[in-house]
């Protein structure tokens, strides 16, 4: 069946139902009454359930005979200590292998990464790299969090909002969890009028969000950017913030992420799982809340950790491989892109016995730069704001943290100060945005914009990064994209670059890569894999990606997202 036909039925569905309910037409929030979405949910979600084979399942090779430990040990270097070289390493300690842990950084977590900054003043303030979303379908992530016990260290946020231009608060709430009814619960937020989507070209490109293959959906869509997607498709415009929003999550602008790679993420947060938009975060500085206890459950395994020690060269050897003068069985590379791309430019001799591997890794790219800037403000901000606000973005800002809001320390501060502690993210910096001056005048007047209580505050303290080492997901690159595997024995990627047989994104992409790479290393050893878990791994109506249709919508200047095949 057409999905397109799905989505215009269900739609047309649900304002009958809205019309034989006498519900009152009109407002932009006036959707069905509470009591009759959750009928509509629980006839339905069912069946959706069934459809997608399960929201959680499991994708590793269960060989419940074989051993779960060394008999001897053997040496792995683990070189990257964020999610994922944490992942690898605590996994295969636990198996019995005697794992050294080393990261450039002089602190553990890598984009979890948290830190304490002296000030001038002689005051230590917690600074973290700047990630706090933790999403309820992230698996294997939340398996590991529980493992080392600190799951009960976080907290949900009160709200999922994008403040726009015009003030206007698009709010996510989650009353309607099931896939695809909360696509259609879109309506109900105020996001799109159904004229919008069945009346104009939406109708029919919108069927690509339901029709997520994980090889056909590369092939066909991986060329095309979001952008020229979202131009043809017509997006209502409050959608078209949304999805812009969206894309930005993953450190590319609009007209640089490959529609597919979008594709995959939409079908992972939202239509594959029912779990809610709303995510958890931790209530106390990353340090306290998770890496100090994560390093000593490892240090507990007997994994070494070497912080502020960077790799300078790897050299196979006729087993296993020499790193900087010491060998090592085998090797989990799971540093960020720029670190691999530094190590294998210093590797000659591996580039020498693995050409292919090596410049499959050498092409790994780097997204759009991205920043994160703490302020230390002496005035508060206004009370009717949830810890978390997205912003439709004017040049740079993409959300603003409440951080006085989160921990204990800032929360204190704030009060003593009788000011305010933010933290802004812009997940893809303009490239005419040169410098760190150019970054932050452009933070400062959106803002300001957005919280005019702020105009002309005191910046007490503050902490400043602009980094360019999150993985690209723009248009083209993932047929070239590495996976877990391989063809240097003994040597497994690990990291959010590595091409993954399940669809995940961001921390949840690095867990389940550093389990995989466990698990390869396990399985080299004859011994139980660990279970790694995934949504599904299709959408609901895989059978159907093929080109949009295009044909008979009349003169357009957008491009065609019809491909040849």
């Amino acid at each position: 069946m057409n999905p397109a036909l799905v989505f215009g039925a269900l739609l047309l569905g649900a304002a009958g139902l809205r019309l034989l309910l006498g519900v009152q037409r009109g407002g932009a929030r006036r959707g069905l009454p509470a009591r009759h979405d959750s009928a509509l949910s629980a006839c339905l979600a069912p069946a959706i359930e069934r459809r997608l084979g399960g929201y959680r399942q499991r994708i590793d090779h269960q060989n419940a005979l074989a051993p779960r430990k060394l008999d001897v040990p053997r040496s792995v270097l683990v070189v990257g200590a964020g999610i994922a070289g944490m992942s690898a390493a605590t996994t295969l300690a636990e198996r019995g292998f005697e794992v050294t842990l080393r990261d450039k950084n002089p602190y553990l977590g890598g984009k979890l990464g948290a830190w304490t900054e002296r000030q001038e003043s002689g005051e230590e303030l917690e600074v973290e790299h700047g990630f706090h979303a933790f999403f309820r379908h992230y698996y294997n992530l939340d398996g590991l969090l529980k493992k080392i016990g600190v799951r009960k260290n976080f907290a949900a946020i009160d709200d999922y909002l994008i403040v726009t231009h015009s003030h206007e608060r698009l709010s996510f709430d989650d009353r309607v969890r099931t896939p695809l009814l909360n696509l259609l619960d879109l309506q109900r937020k105020g996001l799109f009028r159904l004229g919008e989507i069945l009346f104009t070209r939406a109708r029919d490109e919108m069927g690509v969000f339901l029709e997520y293959h994980p090889e056909k959906t590369f092939e066909l869509y991986d060329d095309v950017p979001f952008g020229a997607f979202a131009e043809e498709a017509q997006l209502p415009p409050k959608l078209q913030i949304v999805f812009n929003t969206f894309a930005r999550a993953f450190f590319s602008e609009h007209d640089r992420i490959s529609l597919a790679e979008l594709v995959k993420s939409f079908h992972f947060y939202y239509l594959s799982n029912d779990s809610g938009l709303l995510y958890d975060y931790p209530v106390e500085h990353h340090e306290t809340a998770i890496l100090g206890p994560w390093r000593a459950h490892m240090q507990g395994l007997g994994v070494h950790v070497e912080l502020d020690r960077g790799v300078n060269a790897i050299a196979p050897l006729r087993t296993g491989f020499e790193v900087d003068g010491t060998r090592f069985d085998a090797l989990v590379l799971a540093a960020d892109v720029s670190g691999v791309r530094r190590v294998i430019e210093s590797s000659p001799l591996l580039a020498q016995k693995h050409p292919s591997l090596s410049q499959a890794l050498a092409a790994v790219k780097s997204s759009q730069r991205y920043s994160v800037w703490r302020l230390w403000l002496d005035r508060p901000v206004r009370d009717d704001v949830p810890v978390f606000v997205n912003t439709e973005r004017y040049r740079l800002l993409d959300s603003v943290s409440m951080y006085h809001r989160i921990t204990p320390q800032a929360r204190a501060w704030a009060a003593r100060h009788h000011g305010s502690v933010v933290e802004l993210h812009s997940y893809a910096v303009p490239d005419e945005l040169a410098d760190e001056s150019a970054v932050k005048a452009a933070f400062r007047a959106e803002l300001e914009r957005y919280f005019p209580e702020l105009s002309g505050a005191t910046m007490v303290h503050e902490a400043f990064q602009l980094k360019d080492d999150f993985t690209a997901f723009h248009c083209g690159l993932y047929a070239r994209r590495p996976g877990t595997v391989t063809e240097a024995d003994g040597l497994v990627l690990a990291g959010d670059w590595v091409k993954l047989p399940c669809p995940a994104m961001l921390m949840e992409a690095a867990a389940t890569s550093g389990l995989l790479a466990a698990n390869a290393l396990l399985a080299r050893e004859g011994l139980q894999e660990e279970p790694v878990y995934t949504v599904p791994t299709k959408g609901l109506m895989p059978s159907r990606v093929r080109p949009r249709p295009t044909e008979d919508r009349g003169a357009s200047s957008a491009p065609s997202l019809a491909k040849p095949g």
